[in-house]
């Protein structure tokens, strides 16, 4: 399956919205679900976060899709590109949690 920004964008709105059509709602899962086992899942959803002025909704469920790649699929990514990752984590301030640190 090709995947592109726009597609995903257009996914991420019909699964956050409150009320979406069952049908394109189905639909827009199994492809959000088909690009997280891709690799192009991580050229997307780094291209979404690097974008501006779009909701949060977008950002968000993004947000879910990279974290489910770092968490199952960090081999596909080559370490040249981990810096990179994390300067878009931190510039969209995603999946910050407060860390405990004890001397």
């Amino acid at each position: 399956m090709d995947f592109n920004k726009e597609d995903v964008i257009t996914a991420c709105v019909i699964t956050t919205s409150a009320e979406p059509d069952k049908e394109k709602f189905r639909m827009a899962e199994q492809y959000l679900i088909s690009l997280q086992k891709s690799q192009q899942a991580w050229t997307i959803v780094y291209e979404i976060l690097s974008t501006g002025n779009l909701s949060l909704q977008v950002y968000a469920q993004s947000a879910i899709l990279l974290k489910h790649k770092l968490q199952y699929d960090i081999y596909q990514l080559p370490q040249s590109e981990y810096l990179n990752i994390a300067q878009v984590i931190i510039s969209r301030q995603l999946c910050i949690e407060p860390v405990l640190i004890f001397y």
